[in-house]
């Protein structure tokens, strides 16, 4: 079954110092590795292919883990393959100028109570993401939550819901009348919990990469590994690479990574035990 969320993946320009720049956020890198093997099995979801990559998996309290992910492909500084919604604004970040969905700020609004959602982009990694500008309450933990843009509410919960594991918290219908669904993923763990908003917009369904800029992957821990991949891609998930493994951390991995109905990225791992 799937237990919960391992981390989200943030593009960089190179790892060292972005776990530098994490760390002064308070997401602290717990490795830094350089030379990873990139499995020809992720291939097809690359826009460039290098048998090499390097990641930093930092980690922050009372939040889900952030995985640094340098490839060879240079950064653009466009909209996120997953909006992302942080704790708080950031050092080094402006706002952000392009066309992002007015639905997505609805949904905020509506789904979490988000007083007053802004985009930005965050330039040590062309990164763009959101923060609450009115946001009153203590700054806990650093990623508050992801909304994925959607073409149509009830295939994507299909696969969220049915094919992932998550549970429905609310649903609703935006100012600008688009649907949406908070969903989330509540586990044991609290690092391992996050709230997923799906939403309805006309910025849907866009075709991402691994190594697109911003955040381009979630990742998500399972303890069998082959049936759960076999029921997401019953409830909608495609292109699913082989399974592979990979030794990161000092952990050895059995990893796939798929794809759900709206091309969102979508990575299963299974840590092997000796």
């Amino acid at each position: 079954m799937i237990l919960g969320v391992d981390h989200i993946a943030l593009s960089c320009e190179d790892v060292v110092h972005g776990a530098e720049v994490l760390g002064r956020v308070g997401c602290r890198a717990k490795f830094v590795q350089e030379g990873v093997p990139n499995h020809p099995a992720k291939r097809h979801l690359l826009t460039s292919y290098d048998q090499l990559h390097s990641v930093a998996y930092c980690q922050a309290e009372h939040s889900v883990s952030v995985e640094l992910t340098q490839h060879s492909s240079p950064l653009r500084g466009a909209v996120s393959p997953y909006q992302v919604l942080l704790n708080r604004p950031l050092a080094n970040a402006t706002p952000f100028v392009g066309g992002l969905s007015s639905s997505w700020k609805s949904a905020w609004r509506a789904a979490l109570g988000c007083r007053q959602p802004v985009a930005a982009l965050w330039h040590p990694f062309h990164a763009q993401f959101w923060y609450d500008a009115q946001c009153d309450g203590p700054s806990v933990g650093f990623v508050r939550a992801v909304l994925v843009p959607i073409t149509e509410l009830s295939v994507s919960e299909r696969f969220w819901v049915r094919g992932l594991g998550c549970r429905v918290v609310n649903r609703g219908v935006t100012e600008d009348g688009y649907r949406w669904a908070r969903v989330a993923f509540h586990a044991p763990v609290l690092a391992w919990s996050l709230d997923i908003v799906l939403a309805e917009s006309d910025r849907a369904d866009a075709l991402s990469y691994l190594d697109d800029s911003g955040f381009p992957c979630l990742a998500v821990i399972t303890n069998r590994l082959t049936e759960d991949q076999d029921t997401a891609m019953e409830m909608g998930g495609r292109d699913a690479s082989e399974e592979f493994a990979l030794e990161v951390g000092g952990k050895a991995l059995e990893i796939v990574v798929l794809r759900g109905p709206d091309n969102e990225l979508v990575e299963l791992i299974e840590f092997q035990h000796s």
